[in-house]
């Protein structure tokens, strides 16, 4: 509230681990995601709400990601 930011939408990124040998999710890759989706709604800001692994039968290991898209103000006044 203290930045006068707008909120644009959720956003949400998820990686499954089909196989054994495959490489795991990864929350890296997963917030790195976010900040694209957030970039392709005009945000430039994000709040990364959780990351949290599920069980999913075709799915080894999985790995979902949500978050908050803002479009900050530029220049700020003084809260």
């Amino acid at each position: 509230m203290r930045y006068n930011a707008d909120a644009l939408g959720l956003v949400e990124a998820s990686e499954c681990q089909a196989k054994p040998g495959e490489a795991k999710p990864s929350s890296y890759t997963l917030i790195k995601e976010l900040k694209v989706k957030a970039m392709n709604k005009g945000a430039n800001g994000l709040v990364v709400e959780q990351c949290a692994t599920d069980l999913v039968p075709t799915c080894t290991a999985y790995l979902m990601c949500w978050g908050m898209a803002y479009k900050v103000p530029v220049t700020q006044s003084r809260p």
